[in-house]
């Protein structure tokens, strides 16, 4: 139950610790890679899932902002291999659009249905999952169609390469929300 005298900075403050502390969480977890793409795109240990909990906990509003800061931390994170790459300006701008800031901010999205029990919070886990994939589709076809494997078109290069890290992750994040939505401890803490 929730005190109704409770100060408003306060609140704001704990939100603000919460998405800290989740956005550290996301960040940790998002260097233990358990397979990693040659050319970007990787399979963690559950480091989208601590944003998406922000999104379930606190709705929408605070997931699309502690997501949309998520984005701009893994930008920092890649900085270095970004600017390794050699890609034009217009290239790299494309790249953090399409590769950063619309894929890991449709996180945020994965509270959707986060009232509509555990089946729906788990659709919203996969509903943010597949547009963050769709996303790296786009970036695979319209920006690096020209690493295409021989004989491949940028789009099903793009479809294949993208689901080869993106489908594990998916995975092994859904199947984790799906069982900690079960918990009644972890519903609590939700809700």
């Amino acid at each position: 139950m929730k005190n109704q005298n409770q100060n408003p900075t306060r609140s704001k403050l704990t939100v603000l610790c919460e998405c800290g502390i989740m956005l550290a969480l996301a960040a940790v977890l998002s260097l233990i890679k358990l397979w990693e793409s040659p050319y970007g795109g990787s399979v963690t240990l559950l480091s989208m899932l601590p944003i998406m909990i922000m999104s379930h906990r606190r709705g929408l509003k605070i997931g699309l902002a502690c997501s949309f800061a998520y984005s701009i931390l893994q930008i920092g994170i890649d900085l270095g291999k970004l600017m390794s790459y050699g890609m034009t300006v217009g290239i790299w701008i494309g790249c953090l659009v399409f590769d950063y800031l619309l894929p890991f901010t449709a996180l945020g999205l994965a509270g959707l249905w986060r009232k509509r029990g555990v089946l729906g919070r788990t659709l919203g886990v996969v509903l943010a999952i597949v547009i963050r994939y769709t996303s790296h589709v786009i970036s695979g076809c319209v920006f690096f169609g020209t690493y295409a494997w021989e004989g491949w078109n940028p789009l099903p290069y793009s479809l294949v390469y993208n689901a080869i890290y993106m489908l594990p992750e998916m995975a092994l994040t859904v199947v984790a929300a799906f069982l900690l939505f079960r918990l009644k401890a972890f519903k609590k803490f939700l809700d």
